[in-house]
C-alpha cells in the first residue's frame, strides 16, 4: 500500500483541526508505545465527516492534549516547542523523535509536559507530525464547529524543521 499522497498547500497554508469528542482511555503500559490497538483513534475520527478538516485533536479525561487521531502535536511558544507528555496513553513516533533532536539546530529548546486544552490557544503556532506526511502546520483549530484559534503558518522555526526533516518540502524560509 502507498503512502498517502499529501498536498503541498498542506505545508505552504496549513490546516484545520478539530477536537474529539472521545476522551483516550489511561493505560500507562502502553502510552507512548506504537501498537494495533487503536480502536480509540479509529472511533474518534469517525466524529466528521467534513473533508476541510485533516485531523481531530484528543485528550484525556482531565482535558490534557494528547495527541491527533493519526499524528503527534507540537506547540510553540517562548521559543520552546512543547508535546504533550505521553505517560498514560498516546503513541510516541519517530518523527516526534527526531524534531526534539533537531530542535538546538532551528533555536527552539523542546519541553515535553501536560498541556491543558486551556493552553493551545495561548500558543504562537501548532503544528502535527508523523513519519508519514512528516511536519504539517495547523492554521486553524476548530472547538464544538467554533474557531477556537487560528495561527499564522509562516513562522520561520517550521519552515526550518521541515527543511530540516523534510528534505524534498523546503519551503523558502522567511526571516
Amino acid at each position: 500500500m502507498a503512502a498517502p499522497e499529501t498536498p503541498l498547500e498542506y505545508y505552504q497554508h496549513g490546516v484545520q483541526v478539530r477536537s474529539c469528542q472521545l476522551k483516550l482511555s489511561s493505560q500507562p503500559v502502553l502510552a507512548g508505545m506504537k501498537h494495533l490497538n487503536r480502536l480509540e483513534q479509529v472511533l474518534a475520527r469517525a466524529e466528521w465527516q467534513d473533508s476541510s478538516i485533516f485531523d481531530g485533536l484528543l485528550f484525556a479525561q482531565q482535558d490534557h492534549l494528547i495527541e491527533a487521531t493519526v499524528s503527534n502535536v507540537f506547540l510553540l511558544k517562548d521559543n520552546q516547542l512543547i508535546t504533550p507528555i505521553l505517560d498514560q496513553s498516546g503513541v510516541s513516533g519517530v518523527m516526534r523523535a527526531a524534531i526534539e533532536q533537531v530542535c538546538p539546530t532551528v533555536g527552539l529548546s523542546f519541553a515535553e509536559r501536560q498541556i491543558h486544552r486551556s493552553e493551545i490557544a495561548q500558543a504562537e503556532a501548532l503544528f502535527l507530525s508523523n513519519s508519514v506526511r512528516g511536519i504539517i502546520p495547523v492554521r486553524c483549530w476548530l472547538e464544538d464547529g467554533r474557531t477556537a484559534a487560528q495561527w499564522s503558518v509562516l513562522r520561520p522555526e517550521l519552515k526550518q524543521l521541515i527543511a530540516l526533516l523534510h528534505p524534498r518540502l523546503a519551503l523558502p524560509v522567511i526571516a
